[in-house]
């Protein structure tokens, strides 16, 4: 089976899903959002690094 890994920290790590065929939904799907969109999906995944670290606010956004 395929990993892929959308985020590597040395806590966790976020990867894409493949199913048994080699295909992945979720991994298809963020390759046809716009920029924009996988800029926002990069957001998330930085907020739940934070979360992990114990901050949960970015002041830029506050």
């Amino acid at each position: 089976m395929k990993e892929y890994a959308a985020y590597t920290g040395q806590k966790f790590t976020i990867e894409w899903y493949f199913a048994a065929n080699g295909e992945s939904q979720a991994l298809s799907f963020f390759n046809n959002c716009s920029a924009a969109e996988q800029q926002k999906f990069f957001h998330l995944v930085n907020y739940l690094k934070r979360i992990k670290e114990g901050s949960y606010y970015d002041s830029d956004y506050i």
